[in-house]
């Protein structure tokens, strides 16, 4: 009989996910970089996204949970390039920053549950001790 460790950690597994087609250019220069972005975003809780919009001449790279990709809302930190430069890395590296400052500032659904019933009830206890009304 085997038996299976029960653990309480979550493993996240970003991915490296790139949106469309893209240049040659652009490909040869992600495809070089891919590894090392790849090993970036492989314990973060959200996706790296990489997007060309060859009529500008501008490469996207932008990270964000891909549940809130699809629905087009959540948190998401981006950087516009262009597309014949060699910044991918640098350029994921600044967003997975500024991805995890934003996730960290900004209060999950059960703490903002908790502020509401903090003032709730804060304000309860003033207009109840309140000695001026009656």
């Amino acid at each position: 009989m085997k038996v299976q460790n029960i653990s309480n950690n979550q493993s996240f597994q970003g991915n490296v996910i790139m949106i469309g087609k893209f240049s040659e250019m652009p490909e040869k220069l992600i495809q070089k970089s891919l590894p090392k972005l790849e090993k970036m975003i492989e314990k973060k809780p959200y996706d790296l996204f990489i997007e060309q919009n060859k009529h500008k001449g501008v490469v996207k790279v932008y990270a964000q949970k891909e549940k809130d990709f699809k629905l087009n809302k959540g948190l998401v930190s981006s950087v516009t390039m262009n597309d014949k430069e060699d910044f991918y890395e640098h350029c994921a590296e600044y967003v997975l920053k500024e991805q995890d400052i934003k996730l960290k500032n900004h209060p999950n659904f059960l703490q903002k549950c908790k502020n509401v019933v903090n003032n709730t009830a804060k304000r309860f206890v003033e207009a109840l001790f309140d000695k001026d009304e009656v």
